[in-house]
């Protein structure tokens, strides 16, 4: 289950207990917030919704340098800033009316949006086994696959 929430004049993806940096807000740390909600979906279902978030800590950006540049006119201006912002732990996402919540801790993990993928993993390698053979030899009967040898005169 996901949730578009809207912040700052910004756009976000969230999920159940997921943390979400967002420019600051104006709350104390520890105090739950209601986030403006614009869509709530599960699978094709898209609904409006509530998104509970608890304000976990203020932080500040990475600095941003801006130096302007006009050539032969002697103009060079440095400025810079770091932005003030606020880190956020989701806690909830609700339908609106139903009192219906959903966290982490009720999450079945049938949603395919938000499980990761798996890869297999490789079988083991037998160090008795006859290495595989070159597709293609040059004429002298080596490989192809490195031919920087063979053109370097080496």
């Amino acid at each position: 289950m996901f949730a578009i929430v809207r912040s700052g004049g910004k756009q976000y993806r969230v999920a159940p207990d997921a943390e979400l940096v967002v420019d600051r807000l104006h709350a104390d740390v520890g105090a739950r917030i209601d986030l403006e909600t614009l869509m709530l979906g599960e699978g094709a279902d898209l609904t409006n919704g509530t998104v509970a978030a608890e304000v976990v800590g203020h932080v500040r950006g990475y600095k941003i340098i801006i130096f302007k540049k006009k050539r032969r006119h002697n103009y060079r201006r440095k400025n810079g800033h770091r932005s003030e912002l606020t880190v956020l732990r989701i806690l909830s996402l609700g339908h609106v009316g139903t009192g219906e919540t959903r966290t982490e801790a009720t999450h079945t993990g049938t949603d395919t949006d938000t499980a990761p993928a798996t890869i297999p993993a490789p079988g083991p390698i037998d160090p008795t086994a006859p290495a595989p053979t070159p597709a293609f030899t040059d004429v002298n009967g080596g490989s192809t696959a490195n031919t920087t040898e063979a053109s370097h005169g080496a």
